[in-house]
């Protein structure tokens, strides 16, 4: 389910959002383009961490955050590989992380802590 739901999140955002890039300049578009895939492999790196996450009990709430904010995060690099919206897909981007980012933290009692031992 998570990854149905980010697939398709990135798919719609690449969509709606396809057409002739905003920017004229070649140089300028290739670099955009670079640094929205830098995006998208931060972006599969938060993807792996979740993934590992809801392998553990969760609640169903703390479980559908999860799954909101990575589509949330997964769309942003699709509204901006046509440089037509790349403000909007970075604030997109942004708020996925930012959600799963408070949302680990909440989860801070947790078992799945890798490589932490309690003392």
């Amino acid at each position: 389910m998570l990854f149905s739901a980010v697939a398709a999140s990135a798919l719609l955002a690449w969509l709606v959002t396809r057409g002739d890039p905003a920017i004229p300049d070649a140089e300028l578009v290739r670099v955009l383009q670079f640094l929205t895939l830098t995006k998208g492999i931060i972006g599969a790196g938060a993807l792996w961490m979740v993934s590992i996450r809801l392998r553990y009990e969760i609640t169903l709430q703390r479980a559908l955050g999860y799954i909101a904010g990575s589509a949330v995060m997964a769309s942003g690099p699709g509204a901006m590989w046509t440089t037509a919206h790349i403000i909007a897909g970075s604030l997109l981007f942004y708020a996925g992380i930012g959600a799963l980012l408070t949302l680990g933290w909440l989860d801070g009692g947790s078992k799945w802590r890798l490589g932490r031992r309690r003392t």
